[in-house]
């Protein structure tokens, strides 16, 4: 069973216990936990780490929700493949594969309502070969993919072999219901291994020269082979013998495929956007997702991401925006989010009347403060993915790549995200191809065209006027490579533009209100920047965001100085995303590549108020950070696959929303300060009463707790004594039963 580990990603992946084949599966981008856990909705049992999971159906559906227990080898890390255990009297025990080689059983069962998971580690692969590129588990006899090499054990992973002999790189396999093994090499030619420790030998009967990629086997032992443009191709007799069947595929590249105890085959095409059904054995096929698709985009057409399709009587495919199943061998489609979370936010905004506006891979939502539903003004009908959100300082707030319900490439609502109108003058001079985009605080829109044919543009918009051309000075750079990545103001005035252009400089800089482009590279030599964001000082800070480059900010007299990173950050670190908040702080996110595990993994999130001479630790360690955006007292993390986070420089103040699919309530505790400023006594008020074990926490702009009080249970108003601190600007944090529900900002003038 296979998950995207694009922005896309993270989604829940469907298996029906009465398939006997192993799914395939790629490791998540990145580890956003250290543990597997196990929990139950529905009718299924979901095996989880990382950020994604694997659900398993284990039985007729429930009454209610049962209890839950678990029991021995759960953790692991990062879940690669999940395989049912083949053979009567283990209808319910599953091989788990993780990222590192492990193999864990794990037994599921049901007394009284009661569902009992537990778990025994086996073993691991132990073979010398890359330990990063693990693929795939199927089988009693345990075979395992990694990086093209089948290894085999046949006693529980005590001991390995290699078991390619006869074989080349092996790109994907299937099992049949005798054992044998079927897989497509990267030669382009199938192979077949009819028992343990035997050879494998090439299926002459498949046709060469038709690049398959995938290879699937069903429960009537049909072998089907999906090419990648010459549709699929089918055997009845064992791969003796393949027929051709694109009748109604055309030339689609054929990645995921299953059946249903009807005998009908499912297909996802190769790019997720497509699904077709063969009803005859695989000859001729007809695309079934359109009802999935026009709730996405009924304008558009604007595919959707289908990450993979399984099914008994019942067909479930999990998708960008969730789950939708079929009782009719998919005729009509019923979507179905229950319990269900936002994996990946786009982008976050707060508006002064406190509303949250988020946009995710399924369109804009809007929470207010004190109402638990999201709301989703965009797009109006369906779903579809929402870029990054801009705001202006003159009441706009816009979002990019909004693909449904407009030919708009840019959305924009000047009543806090409540309606959206496109934002489309001039836009008919901008191709598809578009590179940075950006808005500064006059409202002016900036937005690059990187295309290969008419090189890299920069165009700028006034508001209420077209996109222009803003070319004067930098001109067009025409070579294939270059691209604008990034714009920023200094916030007193400057526009800054960075881009990779051959043979011209790579950061430049013009007013604001317009004018001529300059190099603005002192101190900074070739470097380019792909994030640039401006504080409280209108100094402007760049980062590259790539292994060594680090972060760089420009000093008073126009030359751009290296920023030095945390002692603790690693040397190959990457930022992966920064701010700025009032208090003068600059708050990185870093990433480090973890060579063990291929992936990235993350380093949590640091504050400085002196350009990198001194450092905060903040926390957020567990979690890959996307974004940061201040709103002036406070930051907010955008954590892939956990939510939002409220933080200061001080520390994290807590998650203020878990996920926009389930409707979850957000913490309503509206914190007030006043005087504020204050030179003495500082008063404290809470819409809600004060919940028992509650405590105001008092830190400085580094992060240093100054003191912390309980505050009255039930109360709504306290108050504290600031005598004996220094002036100066600090946080008051209010934690309620030990989690941090509200943040001010406190101004101590004496």
């Amino acid at each position: 069973m296979k998950l995207t580990n694009t922005p896309l990603a993270f989604v829940f992946c469907l298996l029906f216990v009465q398939l006997c084949r192993a799914q395939v599966a790629t490791p998540p981008e990145t580890n956003l936990t250290t543990s597997a856990t196990i929990t139950v909705g529905g009718n299924a049992v979901s095996i989880s780490a990382n950020g994604y999971s694997e659900v398993i159906n284990v039985m007729n559906e429930w009454t209610s929700v049962p209890t839950k227990t678990y029991t021995g080898y759960i953790n692991g890390g990062n879940i690669v493949s999940i395989s049912p255990k083949p053979g009567a009297g283990h209808e319910n025990q599953y091989y788990v594969l993780f990222t590192r080689g492990e193999i864990a059983l794990h037994t599921v069962t049901i007394v009284n309502n009661t569902i009992h998971v537990s778990g025994k580690l086996l073993g691991r692969w132990n073979l010398a070969v890359n330990s990063t590129g693990f693929k795939k588990i199927a089988g009693d006899a345990l075979y395992v993919l990694n990086n093209g090499i089948v290894g085999e054990t046949i006693d529980s992973t005590a001991t390995w072999t290699y078991d390619t002999t006869g074989a080349p790189n092996i790109l994907d396999f299937a099992m049949d219901t005798a054992q044998g093994l079927y897989a497509v090499g990267s030669t382009g030619k199938l192979f077949y291994q009819p028992a343990i420790g035997t050879s494998w030998s090439q299926l002459s009967g498949f046709p060469s020269g038709q690049s398959p990629q995938s290879v699937y086997v069903d429960r009537r032992n049909r072998v089907f082979v999906g090419t990648n443009a010459n549709g699929v191709y089918y055997s009845t007799n064992a791969g003796s013998s393949f027929t051709q069947g694109n009748t109604g595929l055309g030339s689609q590249q054929c990645r995921r495929m299953c059946d249903d105890i009807f005998g009908n085959v499912y297909m996802i095409n190769n790019g997720g956007t497509e699904m077709y059904r063969s009803s005859d054995g695989g000859n001729s096929w007809v695309r079934i997702d359109t009802a999935i698709t026009n709730r996405f985009a009924p304008a558009q057409g604007f595919p959707v991401f289908i990450n993979d399709v399984r099914g008994d009587s019942v067909l479930q495919v999990a998708s960008a925006a969730g789950r939708f199943f079929t009782r009719d061998q998919g005729t009509t489609w019923v979507m179905d989010n229950s319990g269900l979370r936002e994996t990946y936010l786009n982008g976050f905004y707060k508006t002064g009347t406190g509303r949250l506006v988020e946009t995710s891979n399924n369109g804009v939502f809007y929470l207010d403060a004190g109402n638990n539903n999201w709301q989703r003004p965009l797009p109006t009908d369906g779903y579809a993915s929402a870029g990054r959100l801009y705001a202006d300082t003159i009441g706009n707030i816009y979002v990019t790549a909004v693909n449904a319900n407009s030919a708009a490439q840019i959305m924009k609502s000047n009543d806090n995200g409540t309606t959206w109108q496109p934002d489309t003058l001039g836009l008919y001079q901008i191709t598809a191809n578009a590179g940075g985009y950006y808005v500064d605080e006059a409202g002016n829109q900036h937005l690059a065209n990187d295309n290969y044919s008419t090189g890299a543009t920069c165009y700028t918009k006034a508001p209420g006027a077209s996109f222009v051309p803003d070319t004067l000075g930098i001109g067009i750079p025409h070579h294939l490579y270059d691209n604008i990545n990034a714009f920023g103001t200094d916030r007193a005035g400057y526009l800054y533009l960075s881009g990779t252009f051959t043979g011209t400089p790579n950061v430049w800089r013009r007013p604001v209100a317009g004018g001529t482009w300059v190099p603005d590279t002192a101190g900074i030599g070739t470097n380019t920047f792909l994030g640039m964001i401006s504080d409280h000082n209108h100094t402007v800070i760049g980062s590259p965001m790539i292994s060594h480059s680090g972060i760089w900010y420009r000093n008073n007299s126009g030359v751009w100085t290296s920023i030095t990173t945390p002692s603790v950050i690693s040397a190959f670190a990457n930022v992966t995303a920064m701010a700025a908040d009032n208090s003068g702080g600059l708050l990185v996110a870093f990433s480090a590549y973890d060579f063990s595990s291929n992936s990235s993994l993350s380093q949590g999130i640091f504050c400085t108020h002196d350009y990198g001479a001194t450092w905060n630790h903040v926390g957020l360690d567990s979690f890959y950070i996307t974004q940061l955006v201040n709103n002036g007292d406070s930051t907010y993390a955008l954590a892939q696959g956990g939510g939002i986070f409220a933080l200061t420089c001080a520390g994290v103040v807590g998650d203020i929303t878990t996920g926009i699919a389930q409707s979850e309530p957000v913490p309503v505790n509206q914190l007030t300060l006043y005087p504020n400023p204050t030179s003495g006594t500082c008063h404290m008020r809470v819409n809600e009463a004060f919940a028992a074990q509650s405590l105001l926490a008092i830190y400085d702009i580094t992060g240093k707790m100054l003191f912390q009080l309980p505050v009255p249970e039930g109360a709504k108003e306290m108050s504290f004594d600031t005598h004996n601190i220094p002036s100066g600007i600090y946080f008051c944090v209010l934690k309620s039963n030990n989690a941090s529900v509200a943040v001010k900002k406190l101004v101590v003038k004496k």
